[in-house]
């Protein structure tokens, strides 16, 4: 008896179709885990659907998947993979600036720890070996380095950790080299982020976990970004935009928090891991609107270089809709280049 014939009130041949139909999404499945590692698959095979947006990814620190954070090979990494950076500053005992989250180098300097920031010499720092699981020496680096490596097309946050450089001096220095168009001023102070929002600076205000936030205090200070913690509830990211604020989440590194983000619509994610991040997004969409996971290679360039040009400019809710539809444009214009 073949396949086709009922036994037992069963339809095999109705299973076998099922199945058959089940082949390509498997495949699909199976080659994006082989693309973004295993700690994403279970992800992908239980929400395979539902990403319509498709956030900018911003590499914390330069991110730390090929390279330590904090390193210049982190940051030449993240542009080299047109991602948007992210940095925070402290001043060096001659004055230089730092790339430094912390405050002393107990938790991420494995030559020298428990030593303040702003006792050691540039020469020192940049001899320094940064924790690392590889056997190889990253040194951490200075802002200046940061700068002639990021292109005036990148877009960069710059954090001025505890007033140690004032906005002033970061003015100076962001025009100097460059980089006004492109840069954005971050700060948990918010008298510095009105400062730098009066003088033409796209500012982004950052806010500790669990608190509250004057949404439209925030948008009628001028600054462009509300940064909150990945612990806020995701009917954030609609309030923030109807007041005219793109809302940006941190520091998102578990793959359930980026989608739950995504498909609330959330205009950034700042993470450690933005290469994962970024292409277990793009799988995600691809798998929702039926696009074949070949394209993704295409796709991931193309899709975030245009994601920061449209992030440029204030986002009604209006544009919130041609900003899918442009995604799903995109998406089908390289579909006709990949089958060209």
């Amino acid at each position: 008896m073949g396949i086709s014939r009922i036994h037992h009130g069963l339809d095999f041949s109705a299973i076998a179709g099922r199945i058959l139909r089940l082949i390509p999404s498997i495949a699909a499945m199976l080659i994006a885990a082989s693309m973004i590692g295993s700690a994403s698959v279970q992800l992908i095979i239980g929400r395979a659907a539902g990403v319509d947006n498709i956030p900018i990814v911003m590499a914390h620190r330069g991110g730390s998947e090929t390279s330590p954070a904090g390193s210049e090979e982190s940051f030449r990494q993240a542009v080299q993979e047109k991602l948007a950076v992210e940095m925070d500053l402290r001043k060096l005992a001659d004055g230089n600036i730092a790339i430094s989250h912390d405050s002393t180098t107990q938790d991420y300097i494995q030559t020298i720890r428990g030593s303040s920031v702003g006792t050691i010499s540039t020469q020192v720092w940049e001899s320094l070996c940064l924790v690392s699981s590889q056997s190889k020496c990253y040194n951490p680096t200075v802002f200046s380095r940061v700068l002639k490596d990021v292109p005036d097309s990148v877009v960069m946050a710059v954090e001025n950790k505890q007033d140690e450089v004032t906005v002033k001096q970061l003015e100076k220095i962001l025009d100097r080299s460059g980089h006004r168009k492109n840069a954005i001023i971050e700060s948990l102070d918010f008298s510095e982020i009105q400062e730098a929002a009066e003088d033409g600076f796209r500012t982004m205000y950052v806010v500790h976990k669990h608190q509250s936030i004057d949404l439209q205090a925030v948008a009628d200070a001028g600054t462009e970004i509300l940064a909150v913690s990945s612990f806020y509830s995701t009917a954030l990211a609609g309030q923030a935009q109807a007041v005219g604020l793109h809302l940006w989440v941190w520091t998102v590194d578990r793959p359930f928090m980026a989608v739950r983000w995504a498909k609330a619509g959330v205009d950034g994610l700042i993470t450690d891991y933005p290469l994962r991040m970024r292409r277990m997004l793009e799988t995600n969409y691809a798998l929702t609107h039926g696009v074949s996971i070949p394209q993704l290679f295409h796709m991931s360039l193309e899709l975030q270089a245009w994601l920061p040009r449209a992030a440029s400019r204030a986002v009604s809710v209006k544009r919130r809709s041609e900003h899918a539809l442009g995604l799903r444009a995109a998406a089908a214009e390289l579909s006709r280049r990949f089958d060209a």
